[in-house]
């Protein structure tokens, strides 16, 4: 199982790998399959079909279900791994979640976060796709320096990216595209992100708490 793992992920990483040689020539591979939407917004369906599943030979996670609390002036990182394959001491990471001191604008409401508040934060992992949900709704987060950053490990994702049985160029294209989405009231929106497709991860800067997802 090990050795299939490893394979998939090398079977990614070569895919990005040859597309970025195929995007030398100046083409644009970017607007492929987002339709009239363009680049930053889809439908919440569209994006629910772009979103990666972990693959069928990839690890459990550690945890599904995470909940910590956060103050104002002390950094949060919070880190979610797969379990450790035979051998291992660690599992590969997949998920990491950091708010620097005075990250937090607005408590639900619209309160500031006082100096000696703190707030409970629960992320829940979906088991098969790429997405976690971020409770509660309604904190938001500065951004520039203090934005809160969101990274997720893709490694372990079924290398298939349109679901169509076969792993071949249409997936090297929509591979370039690998962004961090979240669902807003009519229409799912790409967060600022930086795919990082050596490290095969993807971090997002979260404006504020909802359901982010790994989507192309």
């Amino acid at each position: 199982m090990e050795r299939q793992v490893k394979n998939h992920r090398l079977l990614l990483a070569l895919a990005l790998a040859l597309l970025t040689v195929r995007c030398s020539d100046g083409r644009d591979l970017f607007s492929a399959g987002l339709g009239e939407w363009g680049a930053d917004v889809m439908t919440p369906e569209v994006a629910a079909s772009h979103t990666l599943h972990q693959d069928a030979s990839a690890p459990a996670l550690e945890t599904y279900q995470l909940s910590f609390w956060v103050s104002r002036n002390t950094p949060t990182d919070v880190r979610v791994d797969y379990l450790p394959a035979a051998g291992q001491r660690e599992g590969d990471r997949f998920l990491q979640f950091q708010i620097p001191a005075g990250g937090i604008a607005q408590l639900p409401g619209g309160n500031p976060l006082g100096r000696h508040d703190s707030v409970e934060i629960t992320l829940t992992i979906d088991p098969s796709l790429l997405s976690v949900h971020f409770e509660p709704s309604g904190l938001i987060f500065k951004q520039g320096r203090s934005a809160a950053n969101l990274t997720i490990w893709y490694g372990h994702a079924d290398p298939d990216l349109n679901s169509d049985g076969v792993v071949d160029d249409t997936d090297w294209q929509l591979a370039s595209q690998i962004s961090i989405w979240f669902e807003g009231k009519h229409r799912a929106r790409r967060v600022r992100s930086e795919n990082d497709w050596y490290r095969q991860k993807v971090t997002g800067k979260l404006p504020h708490f909802s359901e982010y997802a790994v989507s192309w």
